[in-house]
């Protein structure tokens, strides 16, 4: 399955969500354990995931594959390559 997220963006920006957030969030409330791949476009810059969309996924797979694009190409990594030095589960 695939889900989508997108931003919701808050006057209060620290209660802001981000597309990553919302979309482990939707495939986790229906019954998804392990997330396979995470994909994040920007018309502007390569789309990291910040560091607490990382922990996020990590979360619910040790070797999920996060692929980023934007106008300038795609770039795949792994969670690891992003969390090298956090613990396995």
């Amino acid at each position: 399955m695939i889900y989508g997220g997108c931003n919701i963006e808050l006057v209060t920006l620290g209660e802001s969500l981000g597309a990553v957030e919302v979309a482990v969030s939707k495939a986790v409330s229906e019954g998804v354990l392990q997330i396979i791949a995470v994909a994040i476009y920007s018309d502007n810059i390569m789309p990291y995931p910040t560091g607490a969309e990382r922990q996020l996924i990590k979360e619910f797979n040790n070797r999920t594959q996060i692929i980023v694009a934007s106008k300038d190409g795609v770039e795949q990594l792994n969670i690891q390559e992003l969390l090298p030095y956090s613990r396995e589960k």
